[in-house]
């Protein structure tokens, strides 16, 4: 009689196991402490306790697993069985599990918990139930000396090369350039009604998550960036309307970015934060050695014509440098791009389109070649600085690093074409044998040149009435 109820008994236990095995989710629950990892370091490690409790008898295999094992790992073995407990003893079978966690790249991801019902699934790895409630793990980027230093000698390089700018500054044709502001009102407009709305349809047409999306739209309503007034010296635009065009657009950010990220940015993000501090900050490193080098240019001629000489090779050096320090610095971003093709796709087509669009206003409003490329130049580059900024304060992390990476993909990508250039203008110069000096000739001719075209559309007007005495006075009075 006994050996009959042990085996009915028995029988009940693997019935019991068998039954409820297929639908483990109803008698299983997990939990962890801490309930998340919000902020967990590159390198750095973290002890999890996963308890899981039963209101049932049964054996059940349980494997954690990360949805991205590129972004974490679970250093110690992450298989454990659990065990049954006698059905007299206690009512509800607890047992707690300790493991570690490890960060490995910067992102977002999840740990999964497998439930397995038999030794033999769980070795086959199949009929597993996936636990409903995921453990949710944020790795942040460890932040470096590295980062610091680079942003330090770009901001010193940036401010000395302004001062040269200064010096080759000329007031009087800036002065006529805001009498008659054609060229600047069409870069602001490209700037502040083209770029946003490119922006955004680039990543409605792309479908980036929201975070990305942010990001690159956060850079299509910067204003511009200090590498337009580079690039205008480099390739020949009009360097004091490059400056005055810079300036402008940054005066008008502080209204014109909130005015875009509070319409059409919400759609990526409710809470976003303007850097104004940052805007007016980027001003005055704009405005401040931009004065200093025009009272050189002013009071210590000799100077400003040695600086005027050094300032195309620094831009250059500083080009370079921004170029092969910052893609050491942000090697992650590659890593960030190499995982959704998406941002590579988005970081191309937003200057290349702003390229073009500034091209076409320019040459719609008949402007000559040297401010057409100048609009160009000021329509396609934006000041990242001020978008990063944005994107650090609105977003928290890793979500302000993850959307971070399209405006330094952008930011990559929008100079390259015009170093190409640069370089093919240099290869052919040098083919065609011209002399330096010949090109400082041709430099200070071309400004002549500049200043007087914009001094002759002033004085237009006045001409006729001006010789018109004249004209009179060498009439003969018999001849009236």
């Amino acid at each position: 009689m006994r050996g009959i109820l042990s085996a009915l008994h028995l029988a009940g236990l693997l019935f019991v196991g068998v039954t409820h095995g297929t639908d483990m989710n109803k008698h299983v629950n997990v939990t962890f402490t801490p309930g998340s990892l919000e902020m967990l370091f590159e390198e750095a490690e973290m002890t999890i306790v996963a308890t899981m409790h039963s209101d049932i008898q049964q054996n059940i295999y349980i494997q954690l697993s990360p949805e991205d094992g590129a972004v974490v790992s679970v250093t110690n073995d992450t298989n454990f069985l659990y065990d049954t407990w006698d059905t007299t003893a206690k009512s509800t079978y607890t047992k707690n599990v300790t493991f570690t966690v490890r960060g490995k790249f910067v992102g977002k991801t999840t740990l999964s918990v497998l439930l397995f019902n038999t030794a033999d699934a769980f070795k086959a790895n199949n009929n597993r139930t996936v636990f409903p409630s995921r453990y949710k793990v944020n790795v942040l980027r460890n932040p470096k000396a590295l980062d610091t230093i680079f942003t330090i000698v770009v901001a010193v390089s940036v401010s000395i090369n302004t001062i040269g700018f200064g010096c080759k500054l000329d007031l009087d044709v800036v002065k006529e350039i805001l009498k008659k502001p054609v060229a600047p009102v069409v870069g602001l407009i490209c700037q502040y009604a083209g770029m946003p709305m490119i922006s955004f349809s680039i990543a409605k047409i792309l479908k980036l998550p929201n975070e990305l999306a942010l990001g690159l739209f956060a850079i299509g309503c910067s204003p511009g960036g200090g590498a337009s007034n580079i690039w205008s010296l480099l390739l020949d635009g009009d360097v004091s309307l490059s400056l005055t065009m810079t300036f402008i657009s940054n005066v008008a950010a502080l209204g014109l970015m909130p005015l875009w990220l509070f319409t059409l940015g919400q759609v990526f993000a409710t809470d976003v934060t303007v850097p104004y501090v940052n805007i007016i900050t980027s001003l005055i490193s704009l405005v401040v050695p931009g004065i200093i080098g025009v009272l050189i240019g002013r009071f210590l001629p000799k100077v400003a014509k040695v600086i005027r000489k050094c300032v195309a090779p620094m831009s250059l050096i500083l080009v370079l440098f921004i170029i092969t320090a910052g893609v050491y610095t942000n090697v992650y971003m590659f890593l960030l791009m190499a995982k959704d093709w998406r941002v590579i796709i988005g970081g191309v087509l937003l200057p290349a389109v702003g390229y073009v669009i500034g091209c076409i206003a320019a040459f719609a409003c008949c402007l000559p070649w040297y401010r057409v490329k100048t609009i160009m130049f000021e329509t396609a580059i934006q000041n990242t600085g001020i978008a990063i900024v944005l994107l650090r304060f609105s977003l928290p992390q890793p979500d302000a690093d993850l959307s971070s990476v399209m405006p330094v993909t952008a930011t990559m990508f929008t100079p390259l074409p015009l170093l190409f250039i640069y370089i093919v203008k240099k290869i052919v110069g040098c083919c065609c044998g011209k002399p330096k000096d010949e090109d400082e000739d041709d430099e200070e001719e071309k400004e002549k040149n500049d200043k007087n075209d914009d001094i002759e559309m002033k004085s237009e007007d006045e001409e006729t009435p001006k010789k018109l005495p004249k004209r009179l006075s060498q009439v003969p009075l018999t001849s009236l």
